[in-house]
């Protein structure tokens, strides 16, 4: 729906519309077009077993269809896949362990909309799930259909410590990552910036993000705090550009 004025320009802000960083990212994230039903499966699927419910390495306890058992054991790579999107998107994360690891599910295998398993879980929020993703192999930097990764589905929640957990599972790519645009043309440092998580940004600086980096609209992290009503932010990063002239 339409929002508020955007920058000082009118029209709409740094972040699809509105000067309150939440609501921006909340209409950003409502932009998506998620796709549930590529991720939660059939009916058949609809309660997932945990590890505990799990026998041997060989059989599933006998409480689950004979489908469910045929999907989860399935012998080929493309008829295994939606087993691990499912146990995913149920959020179970001793099942995903068991399927990678016991299984030999390749966490990096995309679906038609070429997205991860990681970009499943950081939609819905799971952190340890996206930990144990990301630290297995889930290709980080992988973007979707749509132009997404799986660390711009966790900045448009506006949660830093899932956008922490996978930048920091694969440090190699953090520099990558931060210089990386959404389709809306935000680095994750100018989603954060228009949310007001001054934690975030400084964290995301420390790493290597640069302030000056403009986005789509021509504004750089401070422009974009201040766009958003978001002036603590807006003052920090002023300080340090006083602080690096000086």
């Amino acid at each position: 729906g339409g929002g508020g004025g955007g920058g000082g320009g009118g029209g709409e802000g740094p972040l699809r519309g509105g000067r309150d960083g939440t609501k921006a990212t909340a209409r950003a994230s409502a932009s998506l077009g998620l796709r549930e039903g590529l991720w939660e499966g059939g009916a058949a699927h609809s309660v997932m077993p945990s590890l505990a419910a799990c026998g041997t390495d060989t059989a599933l306890a006998p409480a689950f269809s004979a489908a469910a058992v045929a999907a989860y054991q399935a012998p080929r790579t493309e008829e295994r896949v939606p087993a691990l999107y499912r146990a995913v998107a149920h959020r179970e994360l001793e099942l995903v362990k068991w399927l990678v690891e016991k299984r030999g599910y390749d966490c990096s295998v995309t679906n038609r909309q070429r997205e991860t398993c990681l970009h499943g879980a950081c939609r819905r929020g799971k952190v340890p799930l996206c930990a144990y993703l990301a630290s297995s192999g889930a290709p980080v930097a992988q973007r979707d259909s749509g132009g997404f990764t799986a660390l711009m589905f966790a900045a448009q929640r506006s949660s830093a410590l899932l956008c922490r957990v996978v930048m920091e599972a694969q440090k190699k790519a953090i520099q990558e990552l931060l210089g990386m645009r959404d389709p809306f043309g935000n680095m994750v440092l100018h989603t954060f910036a228009a949310c007001g998580n001054l934690e975030m940004v400084q964290w995301l600086i420390a790493c290597g993000a640069d302030k000056g980096k403009q986005n789509a609209q021509g504004q750089d992290a401070t422009e974009v705090a201040q766009s958003c009503g978001q002036q603590h932010v807006a003052l920090w990063l002023a300080e340090q550009d006083d602080h690096e002239e000086w």
